[in-house]
């Protein structure tokens, strides 16, 4: 029975320290200080980080240990040490931070202490303790061996061969295209200088004739100078050359100007808040070994997708959609999502959130991106 009630404390507590790590949050002040830690979340002034070896005691309980090895209960002794408590970590949680790993330590010797005293009064024996130890052992099993299958998908789809990266590249070559672009752009409502808004068609109208002077070879400098003085908008004025542009940084209409060629002008776009002219200035395909990382999130997604799918056709589900309060049914084998399965290396977010890593955002672009996953538990 200790090693069944041992084992509940390490899926209990390291289930905490995996939900910290993959959804930081403020640390809020518990009603019981002794129950709270602000301490192990803020580093001491002037004190560097201990790195301690694996064999090092981190946690030491004199008169807590396994009963079944027959030691009188006022000598036994249990010692965890650094090696010991980050294993148990990272079963579940590899990626863990240091203050998480820092309050497991501590939660799981208070956990020991606290079961220790309650065997001792010998509550293990208590049937209503065992049956509840026992139905939580099952559920345990169950989220332990679900885990080890999205880490076990999450590993073998991690290993993309260079020809899959390849022959993606080659089907999606227009995605990594790259532009230098001019732009103007326009507010459809904005506050002038007189304190009015303004005018709908006065603004269509000036879009259109700052559209033509842009044909006639102006300078979108000066035309977004112009438009604003024109229409007497009091506001600082957006940029106009933008480098580095990728389809994916526009929106779909103005995705249109990547098959212009250099030197030409784009038709007046309407977006939702403004009016856009674009001009296409130079373009060129990026390298496949430049674009590997932003490629291989994407298939490891896909050859997830595809063993979930796998797996779905095997094992059939009914719901009571009416008991779940949902109007269709739920996903068997869902995508994984950051707050699911903590266990998953990947559990920091959705791959394909890698792509727009280190791109560039302009302040007046509206950017159109693929939709984070969502964790189908969030959504019911």
């Amino acid at each position: 029975m200790r090693n069944v009630v041992t084992f509940m404390i390490v899926l209990s507590c390291v289930s905490l320290v995996a939900a910290q790590s993959a959804q930081p949050r403020p640390v809020l002040e518990s009603r019981n200080p002794s129950m709270s830690m602000p301490h192990l979340n803020r580093p001491i002034p002037g004190r560097k980080p201990v790195s301690v070896p694996a064999n090092t005691p981190i946690v030491s309980l004199n008169g807590v240990c396994d009963r079944s090895s027959g030691t009188a209960s006022k000598t036994c002794k249990t010692v965890i040490t650094r090696g010991q408590l980050d294993s148990m970590i990272d079963a579940t949680s590899p990626d863990a931070t240091p203050v998480a790993r820092r309050q497991f330590a501590v939660k799981y010797a208070r956990m020991l202490a606290a079961s220790a005293a309650a065997e001792r009064q010998h509550l293990d024996k208590d049937p209503a303790v065992a049956k509840a130890i026992e139905a939580q052992m099952k559920v345990a099993r169950k989220q332990v061996l679900a885990a080890a299958l999205y880490r076990k998908l999450s590993e073998q789809a991690a290993n993309v061969p260079v020809s899959e990266t390849q022959r993606y590249y080659a089907e999606h070559q227009a995605d990594f295209e790259q532009a230098e672009l001019q732009r103007v752009s326009i507010p459809k409502s904005a506050i002038t200088e007189g304190g009015q808004s303004l005018d709908a068609d006065k603004v269509k109208s000036k879009a259109d004739e700052i559209r033509t002077r842009a044909l006639a070879g102006g300078d979108f400098q000066q035309l977004q100078q112009d438009a604003y003085k024109d229409l007497n908008i009091n506001a600082s004025l957006p940029p106009t050359k933008l480098n580095m542009v990728r389809p994916r940084d526009l929106t779909q209409d103005e995705r249109k100007v990547f098959d212009l060629k250099p030197g030409e002008v784009s038709e007046v776009v309407e977006l939702p808040t403004e009016f856009v002219i674009l001009k296409l200035e130079s373009k060129k395909t990026l390298p496949v070994s430049m674009v590997q990382n932003e490629i291989n999130p994407i298939l490891q997604t896909e050859r997830i997708r595809k063993e979930l799918q796998d797996h779905a056709k095997v094992i059939k589900a009914d719901f009571d959609l009416r008991y779940l309060e949902m109007a269709t049914a739920p996903e068997l084998f869902p995508m994984p999502g950051p707050a699911q399965f903590a266990g998953l290396t990947w559990s920091r977010g959705d791959p394909r959130s890698r792509m727009m890593s280190g791109t560039q955002r302009w302040p007046s672009l509206q950017r159109r991106t693929s939709a984070p996953m969502v964790d189908p538990d969030q959504t019911r």
